[in-house]
């Protein structure tokens, strides 16, 4: 099966928490760093290091900013068409190109992204933002030995490139390389402090590691800071959870997300702990907190249901450990 990039991944109830399934293993989720094009060229980078540009091209100027604004207000296709106009004004254009290549990117054309990049850096091998755009599509088409290498180019290029170092984190996140992209996301995070998400995906990081208490101090940190996303609080309740605190984990689900899905949720990670009893009164409880609750709820009673009268066959029940906090 296909590995997705942790970047609007879905699993527990509640926009912000991942799994592979109903009852399966469920994981936080991270944040890759937006895909914001053109707002993302001009506005996150100085302008000495933003890529270069064509002299004397004042018509493709002008297409180029009624894209960006068209960008701005979400209207994609439009933006695409107006870069195409500066394009045919200044076909060498670097900076509208790498705006156009980014929106094949948002749009999904990872394989397009991937071409007009590769051209970029051909033509201008020391030009950092396209060997970090060119990383970027790999990483998103799914080929990540070549994404790493264009990433590392990138800060060799440009060793300040904060969104660069934060790709490498998710991609050596998907490689299982957690220590690496916890040195990854702390050195972006040392160049963009006030990227939030960046602390997220830090957390996330350590949690996979299996280190809960520094995920939890990540998570917290985020939020105190202003992350307000159910991201951040569906990813804490995960991490509280697995110490074993989970009326704690249940209030940060409810922050998350509607109080079925916080019961939902707080289930699937009873039932994930061996706790089938506890996890049978959290999906009860999310279908009465709401009978017309999506049907995943009901599915996941059912997993559970069924795990309890299993156990009770083998006479192998695992005592619940405290007091069920859905009660």
């Amino acid at each position: 099966m296909k590995r997705m990039l942790p970047v609007i991944l879905l699993g527990l109830m509640g926009a912000s928490v991942t799994g592979c399934g109903f009852g399966a293993t469920s994981s936080v989720k991270s944040s890759l760093p937006s895909v914001d094009t053109s707002a993302e060229t001009k506005q996150d980078t100085d302008e000495a290091e933003a890529p270069s540009i064509a002299r004397d091209t004042p018509a493709a100027d002008e297409y180029e900013q009624l894209g960006d604004t068209y960008v701005r207000q979400g209207n994609w296709t439009l933006a695409l068409l107006q870069y195409n106009h500066a394009l045919k004004s200044a076909p060498r254009h670097a900076r509208v190109r790498h705006k156009k290549y980014l929106l094949f990117l948002a749009n999904g054309l990872h394989a397009d992204a991937v071409t007009g990049f590769r051209a970029l850096v051909l033509e201008q091998p020391h030009d950092s933002h396209a060997w970090e755009g060119l990383g970027r599509s790999l990483l998103q088409a799914g080929q990540e030995a070549k994404a790493e290498e264009a990433l590392r180019r990138a800060v060799q290029e440009n060793a300040r490139l904060w969104r660069a170092h934060a790709l490498l984190g998710v991609l050596y996140d998907l490689r299982q390389e957690h220590g690496l992209a916890v040195a990854a996301y702390r050195t972006a995070l040392e160049l963009k402090p006030d990227r939030l998400e960046l602390r997220n995906n830090l957390g996330r990081a350590y949690y996979l590691m299996g280190d809960y208490r520094k995920a939890i101090e990540e998570f917290e940190s985020a939020k105190k800071r202003g992350y307000s996303e159910a991201t951040i609080h569906n990813n804490l309740g995960l991490a509280l959870a697995k110490t074993g605190a989970y009326r704690d984990a249940l209030a940060a689900f409810r922050l998350g997300g509607t109080e079925p899905q916080a019961f939902n949720n707080l289930g699937i990670v009873y039932l994930e702990a061996g706790q089938a009893a506890n996890a049978v009164v959290c999906f009860q409880k999310a279908i009465e907190a709401n009978p017309k609750f999506d049907q995943r709820a009901n599915e996941q009673l059912t997993v559970a249901q069924s795990v309890l009268r299993q156990e009770r066959t083998r006479r192998t029940l695992r005592p619940e450990q405290g007091a069920n906090v859905c009660s």
